[in-house]
C-alpha cells in the first residue's frame, strides 16, 4: 500500500507524502480502534442481562459494523486506484509492462 499511496510523487516531495500516508495510517487506525471498542463497550451496556450473552451482543454488533465499513470501503477503494500496468511499472508505451 505504501507504493501505491507513494506512486507519481516528485522525488523532492516523497519525504513529506511518505510522513503524511505514515501519519493517516497512525490517526486512522487510532480512530478506528476507539470507534471499534466503543460500539461493543455501548451495546454491553445498554443489553443487560447476563454478562456473557450481552458481551456475545455487543462483539456480534461489532462484527457486523465492521463488515458494513468494509463492504462501503471497498468499492470506494477499487474506483480511487486507477493505475494500469503500463504507468505502474513505468515501462514505454510499446514493451510490456510485466514480462510474463
Amino acid at each position: 500500500m505504501q507504493y501505491l499511496a507513494l506512486f507519481g510523487v516528485d522525488k523532492d516531495d516523497s519525504g513529506v507524502a511518505s510522513a503524511l500516508v505514515n501519519a493517516s495510517q497512525q490517526v486512522g487506525g487510532s480512530l478506528g480502534i476507539a470507534l471499534f471498542s466503543t460500539i461493543p463497550a455501548s451495546a454491553t451496556a445498554a443489553a443487560g442481562g447476563a454478562v456473557l450473552a450481552a458481551l456475545s451482543a455487543g462483539y456480534s454488533l461489532v462484527f457486523l459494523w465492521g463488515a458494513g465499513v468494509a463492504i462501503l470501503i471497498v468499492p470506494i477503494a477499487l474506483l480511487l486506484i486507477d493505475i494500469n500496468r503500463k504507468t505502474f511499472s513505468g515501462a514505454a508505451a510499446d514493451t510490456p509492462a510485466v514480462p510474463l
